[in-house]
């Protein structure tokens, strides 16, 4: 296999996984965190939120941004493959 080729591929799959983990797992963290907050505001007790908020809107993007990667290395893989015939 020639190796621009996978370096061009490889690339691609960062840039994809990268822009598009950040966007997915920002927009579901924030969603998440407005809930909480939502919640934290409801019952009167933020200082209760505050630390939820801290520990789960992290978990909940990078666990977002999983299937991006995934279906970005499975593209570019595939793009690989495919030129590699």
């Amino acid at each position: 296999m020639n190796n621009k080729l996978i370096f061009k591929w490889w690339l691609v799959f960062f840039g994809i996984s990268a822009v598009g983990g950040f966007l997915a797992g920002g927009f579901l963290g924030m969603v998440i965190g407005f809930f909480l907050g939502v919640y934290g505001a409801l019952v009167h007790h933020p200082e209760i939120v505050k630390p939820i908020v801290m520990v789960v809107c992290p978990l909940v993007g990078m666990l977002a941004s999983l299937p991006v990667s995934f279906f970005a290395f499975r593209f570019a893989v595939g793009k690989i493959l495919q030129s590699a015939d």
